[in-house]
């Protein structure tokens, strides 16, 4: 089946061979805005159809739950009643301060004033059903973990107390499907360390965090820091909230194309164009749609492109021909 990008391929390399030049320009521009555009799908957990007020803790022994495709492991213990890794909740208590509220976000709904969001605590993973690309997710603390970072409790200290520079956060790390770590984003959830005492904070609010970094993750794991450590760890009570898991539900076919995407740089240049990608030809096309000149690479390459005036151009790579890069030359 073609995809939105196949349809604006095809109409952008035909316009160049019946020579419609003055389209070209329209074409390219539209194709650069369609590239970006792909199917995104929104984790907001609202398909589980919680009751509000109430929490799924894994209990069932099933070990892991779904939502609009990714899985999030959940380990649970009948012997003492406890569980780790993700649990799903609709709690709308933020006074609770201790254990026994371990399920609340502390803003008392969902991310967008929703029902549903996922609880973390300790480690876990989110997987989905083939390599995708992460946009962006909404983070908080719980309850729980809140009301211990402000007032301190019998197992970990109030941040800040006599101007400690406490902090809390937590990386998330995407790893590829041959369980190679692609890389991290950082997501902080308290934070101390500034001079000033108007910087510090805690996070009270849901937030939007920039998962761009993460691409071609076929799963997520996570990793606590904290400045209050003691003899068995970290002693800052270890979960956090998360609601709007939004990634980009790639074809396989669009996966390998972005796994061999090129980079170019600088941009805008005058003298001299960097190309680091996949080895093969590459063309200089001018806004009229005219080859104004072709090389090969093989690996990182420098291009001498003194002889073009400047101006607006598109640069391809004739292998995966829906990569086409805009360059301004000055």
């Amino acid at each position: 089946m073609s995809t939105l990008n196949d349809v604006f391929i095809y109409f952008l390399f035909n316009s160049l061979k019946i020579k419609k030049m003055k389209k070209f320009y329209i074409l390219a521009s539209v194709l650069l805005a369609a590239h970006t555009l792909t199917a995104q799908i929104t984790v907001d957990f609202e398909d589980l159809n919680l009751p509000l007020d109430s929490y799924y803790n894994g209990d069932d022994l099933e070990g892991s739950f779904t939502s609009h495709g990714a899985t999030f492991s959940n380990n649970y213990n009948p012997d003492w009643g406890t569980w780790s890794d993700f649990s799903y909740s609709s709690m709308r208590d933020n006074t609770t301060p201790d254990y026994t509220n371990q399920f609340s976000a502390y803003p008392a709904k969902g991310a967008g004033e929703s029902n549903t969001y996922a609880v973390n605590t300790s480690t876990g993973t989110i997987t989905f059903p083939s390599e995708v690309n992460l946009i962006s997710v909404h983070i908080t603390n719980t309850t729980y973990a809140y009301f211990s970072m402000l007032q301190g409790d019998d197992f970990a200290k109030k941040f800040g107390e006599n101007g400690d520079k406490d902090f809390f956060y937590f990386y998330i790390f995407g790893h590829n499907a041959e369980n190679e770590k692609v890389d991290s984003v950082r997501i902080d959830l308290a934070d101390f360390t500034s001079d000033e005492a108007a910087d510090h904070y805690i996070l009270d609010s849901w937030t939007e965090f920039d998962l761009t970094p993460l691409q071609g993750v076929k799963y997520l794991t996570f990793e606590y820091f904290s400045s209050d450590v003691g003899e068995w760890g970290i002693n800052t009570p270890t979960y956090f909230a998360l609601d709007n898991l939004v990634y980009d539900d790639a074809s396989s076919h669009i996966s390998k194309e972005n796994k061999m995407e090129f980079a170019m740089f600088p941009n805008p240049t005058k003298e001299v164009l960097h190309i680091n990608g996949e080895a093969g030809e590459y063309q200089i096309l001018n806004a009229q749609g005219k080859v104004v000149k072709s090389f090969s690479t093989m690996g990182l390459t420098s291009i001498n492109i003194t002889e073009l005036n400047p101006g607006i151009y598109f640069v391809s790579n004739m292998n995966y021909p829906t990569q086409v890069k805009k360059l301004i030359i000055q």
